[in-house]
């Protein structure tokens, strides 16, 4: 489906130049803008890495456009010339129902298919913080519109992820299941000996931790969808008072600290009664090693129950498991 109901700058480039947007050209204008480097300390002694605990910041984002043009090579020339007279200009792409302030940076390719033409323009988002229209203030229980996702057991600060109407797809899980790489402890090596001598004798401990979640969300109509999406951007990913956020996955027993990196999308699909955005979200967990812990029973005064086998020199003692309850 191309899409040929586009403002910039309230012209109308399809009645004007004949250009449109071709059927996936949408599909990184919704992609979350990354965030800055965030400054960390890493110490060979510790597991993971020491954050400097400060209010997420977003960085610019970088997005290309495939266009299509039902005339000659003059209109989309002729419409090129239009966005180079300015450097910012608004993009009202009515069909998604979103408006966007971009700046044109260069065009990497045109396609000559006869009597149409295909060509990308890559854009520059500089302010993507500036373009959400949603709710930050409003408590997430009371977002409207969220549509009927069931729980994936997958929770960002206490709110599993289909409160914004997203569902975690195959190949997230693989990802947290591989442990994180060790750190280098110092190594000599010489000309004049084989091989290296490696510090055996110190620290054995593990890096920061990269984990991606494999997402897709889904809406009725583009109203719902840019609820879903803004309430997810501002409440989870915005985040006014630090970057640090708990991450907590249902098949290990354990709340991780990490921060938000970037995301990348699949997939924007439009029709004319669903709406479906498949994206990748990039988290770092500080800290991710598992470590087991053995509760055992003891009495009011702290000593271990022990029970012993008569007639035997074997001794048991109670082991308490904590049960985690399906809601």
């Amino acid at each position: 489906m191309i899409n040929t109901d586009i403002l910039v700058d309230n012209v109308n480039i399809y009645e004007n130049y004949g250009v449109f947007v071709t059927e996936k050209g949408y599909r990184e204008l919704v992609n979350f803008p990354a965030s800055k480097k965030i400054e960390i300390n890493n110490w060979q002694e510790e597991d993971g890495i020491e954050v400097d605990e400060k209010k997420t910041v977003f960085d610019g984002r970088e997005l290309s456009i495939t266009f299509g043009c039902h005339n000659d090579f003059k209109s989309t020339w002729g419409f090129i010339e239009f966005l180079y007279d300015n450097a910012y200009h608004i993009f009202d792409f009515v069909a998604i129902s979103r408006k966007i302030k971009l700046r044109l940076v260069s065009q990497p390719n045109i396609k000559d298919f006869g009597k149409i033409n295909s060509f990308s323009l890559l854009f520059i988002n500089d302010l993507p913080i500036k373009e959400t229209t949603g709710i930050p203030d409003t408590p997430v229980t009371e977002i409207p519109y969220i549509s009927n996702v069931p729980t994936t057991g997958y929770k960002l600060d206490n709110y599993d992820l289909s409160t914004y109407g997203i569902s975690v797809l195959e190949g997230t899980k693989s990802d947290f299941l591989k442990m994180p790489n060790v750190k280098k402890n110092l190594t000599i090596k010489t000309e004049n000996s084989d091989g290296v001598n490696y510090d055996n004798l110190t620290y054995h401990r593990y890096e920061q931790k990269e984990v991606k979640l494999n997402c897709i969300m889904r809406a009725n109509s583009n109203k719902e969808f840019w609820v879903q999406y803004d309430a997810f951007y501002n409440h989870q990913l915005r985040n006014n008072n630090t970057n640090i956020k708990t991450l907590e996955v249902p098949f290990i027993d354990k709340l991780f600290q990490c921060y938000y990196k970037n995301c990348s999308t699949n997939d924007f699909i439009i029709t004319d009664s669903k709406i479906w955005f498949r994206f990748v979200l990039t988290f770092v967990i500080i800290e991710f090693r598992l470590k087991t812990e053995n509760i055992l029973l003891s009495s009011e005064d702290d000593d271990i129950i022990e029970l012993e086998i008569e007639n035997t020199e074997e001794c048991y003692y109670f082991e308490i498991k904590r049960i985690k309850e399906n809601n």
